[in-house]
């Protein structure tokens, strides 16, 4: 007479929305401890289930800057439709130029993701004097600059369009001719350069 010894198991398991265990083929929907025997042996499942549905989707867009309604989450956020933004991952997102964003969201192994917002002006607390001045402000229509960072400027309006681009020169007085702008908050930003902050200027004719 062979008389084998009782043996059991836990298995700890954390999914999203349901679970379908391969020892039974059952697939669970809900949080729970389940157990499966076969002759001596018995296995139990220790299964968390979370809930999609319970992140929170929604997006706050406030002076310039996207937040996520869901708190304590892992975040990454795109540029619409699907590219990823490079450290991009707080639960907050300035955007550096206007257009379509999306977060997702993942919590607990569930992921969920925002709608695309459209940001169509960007946050001017963003924007601070490096190296940079400009005269006559506000300005009737001519536009004098001298910088140390050279190159390629756009000039941006109200509404985070891109009316004029320019080329400065470093160093020496530059000077720009808006008359055929119409009279409005500006903002003038090097784009050869990430690091420099737009500034902006008054346009009143």
């Amino acid at each position: 007479m062979t008389i084998t010894n009782s043996t059991s198991s836990t298995q700890t398991e954390i999914a999203c929305d349901s679970y379908t265990w391969p020892v039974n083929g059952i697939t669970y929907t809900t949080s729970g401890n389940y157990t499966y025997s076969l002759g001596c042996e018995t296995k139990t499942l220790a299964l968390t289930i979370n809930n999609s549905s319970s992140i929170l989707k929604t997006v706050a867009l406030n002076s310039g800057i996207l937040t996520s309604d869901h708190s304590g989450a892992i975040y990454q956020w795109y540029k619409c439709p699907n590219t990823p933004l490079a450290n991009e991952t707080g639960q907050s997102f300035k955007p550096s130029a206007v257009g379509d964003y999306k977060v997702e969201i993942t919590v607990a192994g569930c992921t969920a993701v925002s709608d695309c917002i459209t940001v169509s002006t960007l946050g001017l607390d963003d924007f601070k004097t490096t190296d940079f001045i400009m005269y006559p402000i506000p300005s009737k229509g001519i536009l004098n600059i001298v910088t140390k960072n050279d190159g390629n400027y756009s000039i941006i309006d109200g509404a985070g369009k891109i009316v004029k681009s320019v080329n400065l020169n470093a160093d020496i007085l530059n000077t720009i001719h808006l008359e055929d702008l119409a009279d409005g908050v500006f903002l003038i930003k090097n784009t050869d350069r990430n690091s420099f902050k737009a500034q902006k200027f008054i346009l009143k004719k």
